[in-house]
Order: C-alpha cells, then structure tokens, then sequence
C-alpha cells in the first residue's frame, strides 16, 4: 500500500492547496449549513427544518469530538508520524535523520523536504524487518554488531544515570569561568614519562631564560611552545597553576595522565572588557568546560568503586605475543578531521586473527568473575564500528583496551540490574541503530544478485543517455565505471521496487496532521543544499 495516498516524489499530505483534513471538513459544514439556511426561507421546505438542524449538530459535535481526540494525544503520542509494522518514527528522529542523513536537496518546499526523509525512513524501517523476518540478524558477525548497539546504548544510559544527572553547575561557577576565560596565556613545556628527567628538565628550566632553546634529554620527551590559550584549552591540572605564573617562571612537574609536564611562561594576558550579553553567548561553551571535568570525576570515582575488589590480571606471556602480533599488523594513524581513519581496520583485524589462531582459546585476562580470550577480545574489536575502535597497536593501548573491555562488562551488568533497558526511550535508540545496520545488511545482500553483462553495457553506450554520462565524466567512462553506474541504477531500482512490495506486507500508516503541524513554515523553498556533518560517536 501507498504510505498515506503518496508514493515516494509526490507532495506531502497538506501541501496541494486544500488545507488540512479539519479544515476540509469545516468547510463542508458550512456549506451543509449555508444549504438550510437558504431552504428555511422556502415555506415548502419548512417540514424539514428540524432534521436539518439536527443534522447539523450532529456534524459540528462530530467534527468537535474528531478535532478533541486529536488534541487530546499525550505528547508521546503526537510525535509519532508513521506506524511501519512494529516499528515507529518520531518527529524527533525525524528530524535528526533530516540533518545528519540528508535525503533532499534545494529547490524542494520544507514539507517536501521533510517528506522525503520520512519516506527514506519508512523504507529503512521495512527493509529492517524483512532483514529479519530472513534471520540475517542470525549472522555471527550482523549478531554481533547489534549486541555491541545494545551495550552501548545502556552504558550510556547508566552514564546519564548515574553521572550527568548529578552535575550541577550554578551562575556563580559560570561567572568564575568566564572571568577565567578573559586570561591568556601563552608558554613552553616539556612532557616526559620518567619522573627523573622530569626533575632535571624543572632544574634546567628554571636556571634557563626565555630566548634559550630546550634540548631533549631522550628522543621520547616532547617539547612544545604553545599558542595562546584560555580556559578550557589545557589539561585542568595545568590550568590550576599556569595563570598564576609571570613570564619566564617554572612550575615544578606535574603529572597528566602518563606523562609528566613542566611549564614556563612566557606570556600571559588579562581582557578587562567585561559584559553579561558576552557572558551569555559564550555559556553553553562554559558550560560543556565546567561539565565534562565534573562528569570525568564522577565516572572515575563511580568506576573505581565498582571495579574494587574484581582483581584483574593480564597474562604476561599471552599479552606480550597479542602486543607483538597487533604492533606488526596495525599501523598508527594520524589525520585531522573530517579524515578520521580507524584506529583498527577490517583487514587489520583479519590479518591479526591469522596470525593468532593458535592462541584463539588462550587465556588474555582474568578477573574476579571470569576470563578474556584472544578470540574474544579480537571478536569485541571486530564488532565495534570502525570509527569507534580503541587504539592497541602499542601495548599501552591494548592494556587499556582490556581494561575497557572488563569494565564495561560490569557496567552492562549494572544498567540490566536498574532495568535500564526497559527505559523507552534506551530502547527506541537501540531500535533506531540497529534498524540502520539491519537495513543496509539486507541492500547489500540484494545487490549482491545484482549484476552488469557486457551486452547491457554495450546497450547502454548506444542509447540516448550516454552522451550525458560521458559528459559528466569524460576520459574516466571506461566500461567499469559505466559497469558501477549501471549497478547503482539498478539498485535504486531494486529498492523501489522492495519498498512497494514490503509495503503491501507490512502495514504503513502516516499521520499526516501531525506531518503537516510539526514543520514551519511548509511553503518555504529551501535555497541551499544540506551542510555535510562529519559525526563521530565517542564512547570509550
């Protein structure tokens, strides 16, 4: 069946010019009342004065009562736009689908707009359930990407719990920081894992004025000038001290993380201009400053009770030959944004799994309540989406990967304790991703029926279309890319085709008032492109 009367291209509900369905009916009414009116100045009609009215009344209190019901739908209840099968979408996941997974383009009216990402929705949404109704979500590797969605989404929903429900920050502690941010400062420094050195290099600077160079006392120890920064722009244990040095003086070190830092100044500024309009624009900034070193003090100490007493322990000799394997097989990445390389690739990942398959069923951890194995930590990084994946080319990293794998283990176990995912809206997020990655495993198992022969090809190149593809592309249109083109083309077809049938076997139904009450301004041409948005969950 059609999603609402309108196929994918057609105008939205509302949008034709006739209004909405109330004001249809309203308009019925009158004209129905307009009719009596003029029939009760006809003395022949005057038997039937009095069904007339009643009529009329009938209609008005059924119109009053239909528009009541309307209103009367809790706000859960109006944000849902469309019932496809057991699944349903929001206003709100409609809309964060309408930014982060543009399906429009300019030229097109808002409700146009928003019409086609409902409908790319409603395809997902089938696609998901026939991927399961074939039992893909059987697959190992599909199977274990949807429990990683689940996990997540309850750990995170524990962090809200637990962590960012209890950080509170007042106006006094906005005022502080932004009279903290009016300060600038600007100095060099020297970062080095050994205490020792780090004593040495506090010695030497201090004695060392300004225009003297630093030399390395190891090929492992940073040196660095920095820009000028304010707060918010440094490690918190360096901001504490730093805006109260003068130029040229030394703090003694101090440590961040694994490293250990010594700070001289070199130049520091005070803004003195002062206002509350500029303290207003910059709040939300503040406000993420002051929040996320509040929420990581919380999270630490609320990890650090939670994992006393479960004695975790590596292997020492399964660790060193797993530290060994991945330092062979896995490259360090550097890149800035939008680039964001994994820290782990898919090959990387098979080639590490050859290369360990001896050791698959060994031992890597131990803890209070059970064990690590290789293979299942290799089959924990695999599952992780790419972007996602934790740095273990260096044995630092894979410590800290294993820490993060047990941890979260017993981080799971606390969210099912408080029936967390039994929370709607936890469960309508996890429902969402996984409804993503179900959708885009069964295209791809559709498109792997999907093939080009060399006499479509060949058709194709004599057809009339061709002079505008070989425009577009030029020198480049060998017959493999023409053999992609064609392959896209056949699956856009294909998915069109799949959505129609789905659609007959899983019931579609749109709400079209609530479509129409949710987007401002319908009309509105929209006369730009959607920005491109490089979005990066961080979850470790």
């Amino acid at each position: 069946m059609n999603k609402s009367g309108c196929s994918q291209g057609e105008s939205p509900p509302g949008t034709d010019g006739t209004g909405s369905k109330w004001m249809q009916i309203h308009t019925a009414i009158v004209k129905l009342i307009y009719r009596f009116n003029f029939c009760d100045r006809n003395p022949s009609w005057k038997p039937k004065r009095w069904f007339a009215g009643q009529t009329v009344l009938m209609l008005s209190m059924v119109t009053l009562a239909l528009f009541w019901l309307s209103c009367s739908r809790s706000p859960e209840q109006r944000q849902v736009l469309a019932r496809v099968g057991n699944r349903t979408i929001t206003w709100k996941y409609l809309q964060r689908s309408f930014h982060l997974d543009p399906k429009w383009g300019k030229g097109l009216s808002r409700a146009q707009a928003y019409w086609n990402q409902l409908n790319y929705l409603i395809d997902q949404k089938l696609f998901a359930q026939q991927a399961q109704a074939e039992r893909l979500n059987n697959d190992p590797e599909l199977a274990a990407r949807l429990s990683f969605i689940r996990d997540k989404e309850l750990i995170k929903a524990l962090y809200r719990k637990e962590v960012a429900s209890r950080v509170k920050i007042s106006e006094a502690d906005y005022q502080q920081a932004y009279l903290k941010s009016k300060r600038r400062v600007k100095f060099r420094y020297v970062a080095t894992g050994n205490p020792e050195r780090a004593q040495q290099y506090f010695r030497l600077m201090s004695q060392l004025p300004l225009d003297k160079e630093i030399s390395p006392l190891d090929s492992s120890d940073e040196i660095s000038l920095t820009d000028y920064m304010s707060f918010g722009d440094m490690d918190e244990a360096i901001e504490a001290f730093v805006f109260d040095l003068k130029p040229g003086e030394t703090h003694a070190p101090v440590r961040v993380a694994d490293r250990y830092y010594v700070v001289q100044l070199v130049d520091g500024q005070v803004e003195k201009f002062l206002s509350r309009m500029e303290l207003a624009e910059k709040k939300n900034r503040l406000r993420k400053v002051i929040f996320d070193r509040r929420a990581r003090k919380i999270a630490h100490r609320y990890v650090a009770h939670l994992m006393a007493g479960k004695k975790v322990h590596l292997n020492g000799p399964i660790f060193k030959s797993v530290a060994v394997a991945l330092s062979r097989q896995i490259k360090e990445k550097f890149a800035e944004p939008p680039s964001f390389p994994p820290a782990v690739n898919n090959q990387e990942i098979k080639e590490v799994r050859v290369a360990l398959s001896d050791l698959r069923d060994s031992t890597l951890v131990r803890y209070r309540d059970g064990v690590v194995r290789v293979g299942e930590f290799l089959q924990w990084l695999q599952s992780i989406p790419p972007l996602m994946r934790p740095p273990v080319s260096r044995p630092v990293q894979l410590k800290n990967a294993l820490g993060i794998l047990v941890r979260n283990k017993y981080l799971l176990q606390q969210a099912l304790r408080q029936h967390l995912d039994r929370v709607d809206s936890v469960r309508q997020e996890i429902q969402w991703q996984q409804d993503a990655l179900l959708a885009r495993a069964w295209l791809k198992k559709q498109q792997e029926t999907l093939q080009v022969t060399p006499a479509e090809i060949e058709q194709f190149r004599q057809g009339d279309r061709f002079a505008v593809v070989k425009a577009r592309f030029g020198e480049r249109l060998d017959d493999e890319l023409l053999r992609n083109i064609l392959l896209d083309y056949k699956l856009s077809q294909l998915k069109i085709r799949s959505a129609r049938e789905l659609a007959r076997q899983y019931s579609v139904q749109v709400d079209s008032l609530s479509f129409r009450q949710h987007i401002k301004k319908p009309e509105q041409i929209l006369d730009y492109d959607p920005i491109p948005v490089v979005v990066r969950e961080y979850f470790f």
